[in-house]
């Protein structure tokens, strides 16, 4: 195991340190020049160009394009970036400056900055043997979305050619969001670890990737504010960063302190009112508590009419809190309450998928970082001049554009920060100098607006998201949308709306800081300009800004009143935009604000519309946004923190000021104690009482020797592209439990049909292939029932079948009888217990 590890880290670092020198190029507004996202973008660089080159028929795609595009990326980086010894001088002698040299000022940077380094290596080491260990007690690619998570991996791993197919549906490319699955698998290709223990060390990779990035960004943000943070400042930063890899990546919602606190799992089930009188029950008298509004669990046959204590600390309900925001019927009358999804990076890093949300982790924290660098640097970009402007534009066309390949839900959140961090950066630059004279008016946000060089800045946004359409659009030709199907892709929210308790057992952890941060800027002087070194006093109509809290406070009573509670969040995003545009000059304290703001419209935005899927309701909706909310919150949260704390003992704040923060800061710690709780019933105990197996995960039929020797032989003796037919299973295994389509999840082996209910969700956005489904499955079960030998072997030539296979599941899906004809379809190859695998003729 540990050799595993390592072998990994030092694939991840090779790749980190060829993508350096263009990582130390793109962030180079950053004070760490982005070191703490090298990996990320190394990883991305060289999977983009593998990834190209094999859609266009270039080159196959393995461990040799592999390490050539690692390389290339390498190269590239030495070509483009720039001697810092050479700023200043001419173009030709930036340009002039050799490869030694630009070696020796990276060399000369890390030497300088070697604590820094350190630091973020720790950062990274740990937290990839953290997650390591944590998948070693449970490290089997099986249960709820593992086995299509490991599907799709392994089918990239052995797709010579792209678009890889899909495992379950042969003769068909993958029509899902991918990008993901192959990153990791070249991981996989490159360190040449097997898919089992690779499955779970792309998992630590990510959360290893994601604990780095975070680190960065929150470092950054803070000295963009202050400034370098020398001795015993320094350990606020770290603090800091120590605190936002806790909220992001270690915390939970307050789902599981409630769960303990109320003795019963259904604590986040219940509507406002029930839900009060369930925590008090909980901690006053813990009897049996009779609901006043009756409901009926999705999902459940039962009416819920009343809740009774339990020893929960005992019998904890880990998944629950995983659904803690639930709609009511969308139809009149009905006593019906539908769960949404409402997971958080600790508990998908816990259960074990490796989905795309969970993936992309890693690359939205480089789309923060891409934006603060936008925000931060000195001068407008120039996309379309010169060679280098191109090169940037490529650069921001794939960190963006790969996103949609990635979890295409978290595209239009990072455009948009972008954007916004790109405007912000035109009104920095557009800006006239400020009046000195103390008192004078500061120009207001639509002032600021005003004096944006609007054509520049809708050029270089337009390239951009040219430039993300444009590299990926091998994918866009052949991918088909999976939602909306044949209707609209966005329908409006009538039926429901967010209940305010629901949303701050979610959220209320960041959103005390955070609202604590905005509302101390009501009166707060703006810092020294540090080009011009005037003080700005910010006196504009004091009522406008002394009257925000209010609003919000109006706009929620306003918003309970119309049962829209998050109403409020609009007021909120639009005050944080105000300040943000007024603190242009001070781009940490800019992006802080713009982000936040983002976080609140998409929240907003989830109460009025949603994204149409097979679910034809909001379920995905919240979960695919409100995930990224809570990295983008959780990051800002920690700086917040940073920021309230010293103002507490500062002494030119008033009193009262100093008080609020003080009850701000330990409301917040109360909060954190309750997130820390599901960690704790989960990780801490599995730590404590778990048995360590490693990190070879296994499908149901690997655990018996014969399965598992039958997939090695299929491995080891089939080309990647080969169909093997096995029984159709049902989706998440439910009915037999014993690994059904494992053969094509294990393998990467296409087979004729793997879980219909997911093809079903993948070919919505195509009548023609989804109609496929249906006839597919009676086809697979006519091949291994029916006696007729005529019409299987029409069958099998219809569907490229290479290979049939015979285990446990087909013998417990489909009749002995039309099994036994099989001998006569093929010849059989291998053998070893109840398993054969047929060639057939």
């Amino acid at each position: 195991m540990i050799g595993q590890i390592f072998i990994w880290w030092l694939t991840i670092q090779l790749i980190g340190l060829m993508a350096l020198p263009l990582t130390q190029w793109l962030f180079r507004a950053l004070p760490d020049r982005g070191y703490a996202f090298g990996k990320s973008l190394g990883l991305l660089l060289t999977g983009y160009a593998a990834w190209l080159l094999a859609m266009l028929g270039l080159a196959p795609f393995g461990r040799g394009l592999v390490l050539l595009c690692a390389l290339a990326v390498g190269a590239l980086g030495l070509l483009i970036a720039k001697d810092p010894r050479a700023e200043g001088q001419e173009p030709k002698a930036q340009a002039a400056a050799s490869v030694a040299q630009k070696l020796a000022a990276i060399r000369a940077w890390l030497a300088a900055e070697w604590r820094r380094v350190l630091a973020y290596e720790l950062v990274f080491a740990l937290a990839l043997l953290f997650l390591a260990l944590l998948r070693s007690y449970q490290p089997d690619p099986w249960g709820t979305e593992r086995p299509m998570d490991y599907a799709l991996f392994n089918a990239i791993r052995v797709s010579g050619s792209f678009p890889p197919h899909d495992p379950w549906l042969a003769g068909y490319s993958i029509n899902y969001y991918y990008f993901g699955y192959l990153l990791m698998a070249l991981m996989s290709l490159a360190s040449g670890i097997a898919e089992g223990a690779a499955y779970n060390l792309a998992l630590a990779l990510i959360f290893a990737l994601a604990a780095l990035g975070i680190t960065g960004v929150v470092v950054s943000l803070i000295e963009l504010t202050a400034g370098p943070q020398p001795g015993r400042r320094r350990w606020g930063a770290i603090g800091a960063a120590g605190l936002a890899l806790v909220l992001v990546l270690l915390a939970g919602n307050q789902g599981g302190a409630l769960e303990i606190i109320s003795g019963s799992h259904k604590i986040l089930e219940l509507g406002q009112r029930d839900f009060a009188r369930a925590v008090a029950n909980g901690l006053g008298s813990r009897t049996r508590l009779v609901l006043d509004e009756p409901y009926t669990p999705w999902g459940d046959a039962n009416l819920t009419t009343e809740i009774v204590p339990a020893d929960t600390a005992t019998d904890f309900n880990w998944w629950n809190p995983s659904r803690a925001l639930w709609d009511a019927s969308p139809q009149p009358g009905d006593a019906t309450r539908y769960y949404t999804i409402t997971e958080f990076p600790f508990f998908s890093f816990w259960l074990g998928d490796m989905h795309p949300h969970v993936m992309s982790l890693p690359f939205g924290l480089l789309a923060l970082a891409l934006a603060l660098q936008t925000i931060a640097r000195p001068t407008a970009p120039n996309y379309t001049m010169g060679w280098r402007g191109w090169a940037e534009l490529a650069l921001t066309g794939i960190v963006l554009g790969g996103l949609y390949l990635i979890n295409s839900w978290d595209l239009p959140t990072y455009v948009l920060l972008y954007l916004g961090a790109l405007l912000l950066l035109y009104a920095r630059l557009g800006r006239a100098p400020q009046p000195a004279e103390a008192g004078a008016p500061v120009a207001g946000p639509l002032a600021t607006l005003r004096q944006v060089w609007w054509r520049h800045f809708l050029g270089q946004a337009l390239a951009a998201l040219l430039a993300a359409a444009i590299l990926f659009m091998p994918f866009h030709l052949t991918f088909r949308s999976l939602v909306g199907g044949n209707g609209l892709p966005l329908l409006p929210v009538t039926w429901t709306r967010t209940l305010l308790h629901s949303f701050l057992v979610i959220f209320g952890l960041f959103l005390v800081p955070l609202l604590f941060y905005l509302f101390a800027q009501l009166r707060r002087a703006q810092p020294a300009d540090g080009a011009l070194g005037i003080a700005r006093t910010a006196t504009r109509p004091v009522a406008l800004a002394a009257a925000a809290p209010w609003l919000v406070g109006a706009t929620l009573l306003l918003g309970f009143a119309l049962g829209f509670p998050l109403l409020a969040l609009l007021p909120i995003a639009l005050y944080a935009i105000g300040l943000a545009l007024d603190r242009a000059r001070q781009p940490a304290e800019a992006f802080v604000l713009w982000a936040f703001a983002l976080a609140c419209l998409v929240c907003f935005g989830t109460e009025i519309v949603y994204i149409r899927d097979v679910f034809n309701s909001r379920m995905n909706t919240i979960f695919k946004f409100y995930y990224q909310v809570w990295l983008i919150w959780g990051v800002l949260a920690s700086y917040a923190v940073w920021w309230l704390a010293p103002q507490i003992a500062d002494k030119a704040q008033s009193l009262i000021r100093r008080i609020g923060y003080a009850v701000g800061l330990v409301l917040f710690a109360v909060l954190l104690a309750g997130a820390l709780v599901y960690p704790w019933m989960t990780a801490v105990r599995q730590f404590r009482d778990g048995e360590r197996v490693g990190l070879d995960g296994k499908t149901p039929p690997e655990h018996t020797p014969d399965a598992a020797a039958a997939f090695a032989w299929l491995r080891a003796n089939t080309p990647g592209d080969a169909v093997v037919l096995e029984a159709v299973g049902d989706d998440y295994d439910q009915v037999h439990g014993i690994g059904a389509n494992a053969v094509s999840a294990a393998t990467g082996r296409a087979t004729v049909l793997g879980w219909p209910g997911h093809e079903d969700q993948w070919r919505g956005g195509d009548p023609a292939v989804h109609a496929l489904i249906g006839p597919r499955k009676d086809d697979v079960a006519s091949i291994y029932s029916d006696t007729d030998t005529t019409r299987a072997a029409e069958l099998l030539k219809k569907y490229s079948v290479g290979y049939i296979y015979v285990g446990a599941a087909e013998r417990a899906t489909y009749p002995a009888e039309g099994l036994a004809k099989l001998g006569q379809l093929g010849d059989v190859v291998f053998q070893q217990g109840d398993v054969v695998i047929y060639r057939v003729r």
